[in-house]
C-alpha cells in the first residue's frame, strides 16, 4: 500500500519537532498503546508511517518490511510525484548494512555539500525476538530542516513498539493458523473413521476419503495412494485430471520401480 501525501509545508520546522510538539516521550507512551489495541496489518502499518512523520517532521516516510529475504514497500509517505520504490532502491546499501549491524543510523549528505543543500536520513531497523522484521525510514531536505540525534532516538523507540506490535499480530496470526489447521486434522480423522466403521468389507472408500482429506489437509493440487504388497505396487486411489488417471489405471498394477515415484518412496 502506497500514499503519497504533499508534507513539505509540515516539515519546515522538523529540527524543532519534539519540543515544539509537546513532550514526545509523552507520545511514545499513547502510541504504544494504540498500536497494542490495532488488530489489522494495515492500521499498524499506517499509525507507523503517520507518528515517523510526526515524531521526525519528515518530508518523506517509508515502511520496510522483510519478505523471505527481500524488502518490500509496506507503505510510504511521499512528496506528490515521487515514486517509492526509487527511494527504495536508493536507499538499498544502506539496508543492507542495518541487515548486517541492526543498527539506527542518521545520514547527512552529499557530505561535500552545505548543510541546507544536505538530505537528513534517518533508517532505523524494526527487530523483535532477535529476527529482523523490517525497517522505518524517513529523511528531510537541508533547507526545510535538518535532523540530530533526538530525532534518531525518537524514531529508534518508535521503531522498537513498531516491532513489538508487528510481532504480536505475527503471533496472533500463527496460533490462528495452528488452530484451525488443528480443527481440520480432527475433522479430517472423524470423518476418515466415520467411513471405516461404515465400510467394513469394502476399502475403496476409505482410500477414498484418506486421499480426499489430505490434499485438503495439505493444499494440494493433486494426489494419489498406491499399496505396495511386496512385489506390486497397485493404485487405490487418485484425484488427478482425468487424462492422468487414465495412464495410471493403464500404468498399474506394476512392480515397483525406481524410476517412478511409486518405486522410489518403496
Amino acid at each position: 500500500m502506497t500514499r503519497k501525501h504533499n508534507v513539505v509545508a509540515r516539515a519546515a520546522a522538523a529540527k524543532a519537532a519534539p519540543a515544539r510538539r509537546g513532550d514526545p516521550h509523552k507520545r511514545l507512551i499513547d502510541i504504544g498503546l494504540r498500536l497494542g489495541a490495532l488488530r489489522t496489518w494495515t492500521a499498524v502499518h499506517d499509525l507507523l508511517l503517520a507518528e515517523t512523520a510526526r515524531l521526525c517532521g519528515a518530508q518523506r516516510t517509508l515502511l520496510i518490511l522483510e519478505a523471505d529475504g527481500a524488502p518490500q514497500i509496506a507503505g510510504a509517505r511521499l512528496p506528490d510525484g515521487e515514486d517509492p520504490h526509487t527511494l527504495l532502491a536508493a536507499i538499498t546499501p544502506w539496508l543492507a548494512d542495518a541487515r548486517q549491524t541492526r543498527n539506527a543510523r542518521l545520514r547527512h549528505g552529499p557530505d561535500a555539500a552545505a548543510a541546507a543543500d544536505q538530505r537528513s536520513c534517518l533508517l532505523v531497523p524494526l527487530a523483535a525476538r532477535k529476527r529482523l522484521l523490517g525497517y522505518l525510514y524517513a529523511d528531510l531536505e537541508g533547507h526545510l530542516g535538518r535532523f540530530d540525534d533526538s530525532h534518531l532516538d525518537l524514531l529508534s523507540m518508535l521503531a522498537a513498539q513498531g516491532a513489538a506490535a508487528l510481532d504480536n499480530l505475527q503471533r496472533g496470526d500463527d496460533l490462528e493458523r495452528e488452530t484451525r489447521d488443528a480443527e481440520l486434522r480432527q475433522t479430517a480423522t472423524a470423518d476418515i473413521l466415520r467411513v471405516i466403521s461404515a465400510s467394513t468389507t469394502d476399502l475403496q472408500p476409505v482410500f477414498g476419503v484418506i486421499l480426499e482429506r489430505s490434499v485438503a489437509l495439505c493444499a494440494a493440487q493433486y494426489g494419489g495412494i498406491f499399496r505396495y504388497d511386496g512385489v506390486m505396487v497397485e493404485l487405490m486411489a487418485a484425484s488427478v485430471p482425468a487424462n492422468v488417471l487414465a495412464i495410471l489405471k493403464r500404468d498399474y498394477p506394476a512392480p515397483a520401480d525406481p524410476s517412478r515415484v511409486s518405486g522410489r518412496v518403496v
